[in-house]
């Protein structure tokens, strides 16, 4: 049974439910199929928790999650064939961020490990390693008047002129390493809609001023989500495009 649902402005449907939130407007057609396989045994695993490579012709990417599933991934489906006994919020987790994030990037967006936030004037992203505080400092801009946009997975869109933020998972992903009083205020923070958003501005979470700092900025904005699948020629063009960008997007 195929259920109707909605995340990254994309309307899916999806054997697996609950991967995003559902889709009310039946009318709209699905862009995306997400397809839910037998679990079976795998001959080989490779020796890396995750890894990606592009397939046919670098249409599409096969990505494995050790101990959880294989994905086969191209800009329109997502087939998730599972390990034995791994958990459906597992197999959910992965399909919301690292499958969707590679469907993004093939769909030819810029996409970030990040966290983003509609603030006045256009949107804000905080760029980090896990733990540096994206999350959280998105929330706390919410919580002064800004509205949430993304979490983990940002994707940006480039129109030939300016890049724009698109609407990511409408909740933020927490951690035990999030401030104790924050888990109590997210019910204060607004959601933004699924119109994407100008971007503004780029950050470093709790950017410190140290050296280094710099080249650690540009790695993340060039990187992007799931390093383990190397960015093509073209993605690669974009992300310098936005690079260079940002210097006066961040004045």
């Amino acid at each position: 049974m195929l259920h109707r649902e909605v995340l990254y402005g994309r309307v899916f449907d999806t054997e697996l439910p609950g991967i995003g939130p559902r889709c009310m407007d039946v009318a709209v057609p699905a862009s995306v199929v997400i397809r839910l396989e037998k679990a079976s045994a795998r001959e080989s695993l490779p020796d890396a928790f995750i890894s990606a490579e592009r397939t046919e012709g670098a249409a599409s990417v096969e990505l494995l999650v050790r101990g959880v599933a294989r994905f086969r991934i191209s800009p329109t489906s997502i087939d998730v064939s599972p390990e034995p006994g791994v958990r459906d919020d597992m197999l959910r987790l992965f399909c919301r961020y690292h499958a969707f994030g590679i469907l993004l990037r093939l769909s030819g967006l810029v996409v970030l490990h990040g966290a983003a936030a509609r603030l006045s004037g256009g949107a804000q992203v905080w760029l980090g390693p896990s733990g540096a505080g994206k999350t959280t400092a998105a929330l706390e801009a919410c919580l002064a008047g800004g509205a949430f946009l993304a979490d983990e997975v940002v994707p940006l869109r480039f129109d030939g002129n300016g890049f724009f933020v698109q609407p990511g998972v409408p909740w933020p992903r927490l951690d035990g390493g999030a401030p104790a009083d924050l888990f109590g205020r997210l019910r204060q923070v607004p959601v933004a809609s699924m119109e994407e958003v100008p971007l503004r501005r780029i950050v470093l979470a709790r950017a410190t001023g140290v050296p280094g700092e710099r080249a650690l900025f540009a790695a993340q904005v060039l990187s992007g989500y799931r390093p383990e699948l190397p960015p093509s020629e073209d993605e690669l063009a974009l992300r310098s495009r936005l690079l260079a960008m940002l210097p006066s997007l961040n004045d």
